[in-house]
């Protein structure tokens, strides 16, 4: 939802807020995880890192799609 053309932050939470709502009012349950992995992945190995939640009971799916997310990542500033 987040970091979209011509979207602000702002629109992205008023329209999770609507359909968490949504479903909540339609009798459902609505489970959210918010991460801020900026500043935590800059200052760990990631191979590290990745061995650590095989080791532990991490679903391998998950630890896939954090490595997806760590291979060959790179940060650009743009003035």
């Amino acid at each position: 939802m987040g970091a979209r053309r011509g979207k602000s932050a702002s629109h992205a939470l008023v329209s999770m807020l609507y359909q968490w709502g949504s479903t909540l009012d339609a009798g459902g349950s609505v489970r959210v995880l918010f991460v801020d992995f900026v500043k935590a992945l800059d200052r760990v190995d990631h191979n590290i890192l990745v061995r650590m939640f095989l080791a532990k009971v991490v679903p391998h799916c998950l630890v896939k799609w954090l490595y997806s997310y760590l291979l060959n990542r790179v940060q650009r500033v743009r003035f």
